[in-house]
């Protein structure tokens, strides 16, 4: 049997309060069959089962906005990550972030037979325990993206000769 939760505590206390408090039917009939026909047929059951649902699909972590970004980071993660050269090797020749045994990160290829070290393309003779992909090369800004003080030096009298 599911565990009752806080929410289902307040519903059900509240629909006990509406039920023996604010319902006039117990004052009415004193039958008990006849007042338990009208019990099974109150929409208060309805309203609470709509209150219980937006409760839970509002509290739905996976559906918030920090859900998502939670799920992104962890896709992200995944494909900037360390990857175990048990589970996947690289494509031939291409450069990569291999991590080895004795804690070095070196910069390495995989030649469908053996690793290889970019520096000194020697064998890597312990190979790596994983690798990643290198990350995009740094791009300077263009001059006109320094902003205009950039070029401004050329104009001034720190360039001029000295005489």
């Amino acid at each position: 049997m599911k565990e009752a939760t806080i929410m289902d505590k307040i519903t059900e206390e509240m629909m006990e309060y509406v039920c023996d408090k604010i319902c006039r039917f117990p004052w009415v009939i004193s039958d008990q069959e006849k007042m338990d026909e009208i019990c099974a047929g109150c929409e208060m059951g309805k309203h609470v089962c709509n209150i219980l649902n937006e409760y839970n699909r509002l509290n739905d972590f996976g559906q918030t906005q920090c859900g998502d970004l939670l799920a992104g980071s962890g896709a992200e993660q995944e494909k900037h990550g360390w990857i175990p050269v048990e589970e996947q090797l690289p494509e031939e020749s291409k450069r990569v972030l291999a991590a080895g045994r004795f804690d070095d990160i070196q910069v390495a290829y995989w030649d469908k037979q053996k690793w290889y070290l970019v520096i000194n393309r020697r064998p890597y003779n312990y190979g790596p325990l994983a690798w990643m992909p290198l990350p995009e090369p740094y791009q300077l800004p263009a001059l006109t993206e320094a902003g205009e003080s950039a070029g401004n030096y050329a104009d001034s009298d720190m360039l001029a000769p000295v005489t």
